[in-house]
């Protein structure tokens, strides 16, 4: 348990959760969380400690994956070796080149412009002069594919339907009086 400030990120405190137990030989095989505490990193660092992290990733953030229109992200071929990616229609990218965003590495991934400016289904693909894509590294890349398609699944919600259990334990805690303590700046926490 940690008490923290609002504005503190959910997801910064996956890590010293995992790391606590870790140290004391009772690393859970499995942590069901809800969507703030999910991202490819974080969850390759639990299957680091051998940690199954079970939550909702949030949806892939490209404007036609938002939309549910034309062409996403999943609908390219991506050919790491080869460092090339493959369109819906066939077509090959141009540059495969390497970038930051937000101080992460990304992967940048741009088609011809010839090709993009007389394909037939251009409207349903980009509204640029040519399609481009930011990928995020290999690993986290394939995991989004492969985790993101799995929480569409009966079998993933069956098993992350525990979760509601847990929620629904601490929000029946947490109106009765007697769980929550006042702290000296003023909030309230939880006893454990």
């Amino acid at each position: 348990m940690a008490t923290t400030s609002a504005a503190v990120d959910d997801s910064t405190h996956v890590q010293p959760t995992h790391d606590d137990p870790d140290r004391r030989g009772l690393t859970p095989g499995e942590h069901l969380v809800d969507g703030g505490y999910t991202s490819a990193l974080i969850v390759l660092a639990a299957r680091a400690q051998g940690i199954d992290l079970i939550g909702p990733l949030p949806p892939a953030s490209d404007r036609r994956t938002r939309e549910a229109k034309g062409f996403a992200l999943t609908d390219f071929a991506i050919d790491w070796d080869a460092k090339s990616a493959t369109c819906p229609r066939g077509e090959k990218s141009r540059y495969w080149g390497t970038t930051h965003v937000d101080g992460q590495p990304r992967t940048v991934v741009i088609f011809p412009e010839y090709g993009c400016r007389n394909c037939r289904v251009r409207p349903a693909c980009t509204s640029g002069f040519t399609r481009r894509l930011t990928l995020h590294p290999r690993e986290e890349h394939e995991l989004l594919q492969r985790q993101r398609a799995e929480q569409n699944t009966d079998a993933w919600k069956q098993r992350y339907a525990k979760r509601a259990g847990v929620e629904g334990t601490i929000c029946r805690a947490t109106r009765r009086r007697t769980i929550r303590v006042n702290t000296p700046s003023g909030g309230s926490m939880l006893k454990v």
